[in-house]
């Protein structure tokens, strides 16, 4: 069963739960104000049948043909009629349900104060629940076409120990998880071109994952590297999609306009007059590095006066390993910044952070700057929310002991 059709149908009667509970609730609170509206509850069964009609033709897909059920409707209509509403329901519902529950313990609390006027507290009650419902569902379905669609260059600076003056004020360019796909295509990779003319940096690194799947587009995305330019080198390493889709074929396509493909091997460039070491670390899911395969690696790293290593996933070990071993800055992809980010009560909460507890942007681990790019592209989920789609530049500068 492929992994899309496997993860929408596990987390489907959550979603499916969820979405009971809350209309149900929105009933209630329609007819608390509109006692009228009671004769049409049967309104939100529809309802209901289209916000979760995905899982059920992904279920009925994968039993007919055992594929992946939308490649077969890859029309306007199917994604507008089936996957973005199942999406938006999904987000909205995850995003309603803590302050649905919030209002429902305040009830109970209400209930036990005296002197209260009962019917005009139920008023209340209702306006709340139908206000909140209202502008959640318009704020995910906002935020959502702003973060799929817009592109940003985020600006980082990383201080690192003992930097050579000569290399203080370098810009790298930090990209990653491009995944080009039916949803990420020439308007989204030309606005991300446009951004990084207008935008330059030295040296340009990137943390794989150029498409999504399949080979049909490797071209698109290999046309997008290579019309991308840096003076101080470019320098890619292996994703987990690039593994899954045609590994050899990105690989030669990157390598034939320039770039330095990196598997689990080293590059030395010299960038104004000092020694820049790029190490390529293969680190996914189908070839997860072993402590021994990477403590070989870095142990063989040749001199230099400043130490890079690019990896897809920004795995602990890889972390730990790249601080003993005298590395200078880390740089990964990976987690998308979540993707999709819920934020119950201004608290981030996505599925990213259980399997990389540093899932965006920079961090300082002891010492070893670790800058971990969002992204443009999409998995799972054929939008972005609280994630905006990002590329990052980061500015060296000298810190010292």
């Amino acid at each position: 069963m492929p992994w899309v059709v496997r993860m929408v149908l596990r987390f489907a009667p959550f979603v499916l739960l969820a979405q009971l509970y809350l209309a149900w609730r929105l009933w209630r609170s329609l007819v608390q104000l509109q006692p009228g509206w009671r004769s049409y509850r049967w309104l939100a069964l529809p309802v209901l049948a289209w916000l979760n009609a995905l899982p059920l033709v992904f279920l009925i897909g994968y039993a007919l043909d055992g594929g992946y059920p939308l490649d077969n409707l890859r029309l306007i209509w199917a994604d507008y009629l089936l996957v973005f509403p199942y999406w938006w329901g999904l987000i909205a519902a995850a995003e309603c349900l803590p302050y649905f529950l919030l209002l429902e313990f305040g009830r109970l609390v209400f209930r036990f104060i005296p002197r209260r006027d009962p019917t005009a507290l139920r008023r209340s009650f209702a306006v709340a629940h139908l206000v909140v419902a209202l502008l959640v569902g318009g704020y995910v379905a906002i935020r959502i076409v702003h973060d799929t669609y817009s592109i940003t260059l985020e600006e980082v600076t990383a201080a690192i120990y003992e930097l050579p003056p000569e290399l203080a004020g370098i810009r790298l360019i930090l990209l990653g998880d491009i995944q080009v796909d039916r949803y990420t295509q020439a308007a989204k990779l030309d606005q991300a071109a446009a951004i990084l003319n207008d935008e330059p940096g030295d040296m340009m690194l990137f943390a794989g994952d150029l498409v999504t799947d399949g080979t049909a587009f490797i071209p698109q995305g290999v046309d997008l590297l290579c019309r991308l330019h840096a003076p101080a080198g470019r320098f890619a390493c292996m994703g987990d999609h690039d593994w899954w889709s045609g590994p050899e074929q990105i690989a030669a396509g990157l390598t034939d306009c320039g770039w330095h493909f990196l598997e689990d091997r080293h590059h030395v460039q010299v960038v104004n007059g000092r020694r820049v070491l790029v190490t390529g670390v293969t680190y996914i899911y189908s070839r997860r590095a072993r402590r021994a395969d990477v403590e070989r690696l870095f142990a063989a790293a040749p001199p230099a006066d400043l130490k890079i290593v690019l990896v897809h996933q920004p795995a602990p070990l890889v972390k730990e390993l790249a601080l003993k071993h005298g590395y200078h800055l880390m740089l990964a992809g990976h987690t998308h910044g979540g993707q999709v980010v819920f934020r119950p009560f201004g608290l981030p909460l996505t599925l990213s952070q259980f399997e990389n507890r540093h899932y965006s942007g920079m961090e300082d681990y002891h010492g070893l700057p670790v800058v971990v790019t969002d992204g443009i592209g999409l998995t799972l989920a054929p939008v972005r929310y609280h994630s905006r789609a990002k590329m990052t530049r980061i500015t060296l500068q000298g810190r010292a002991h």
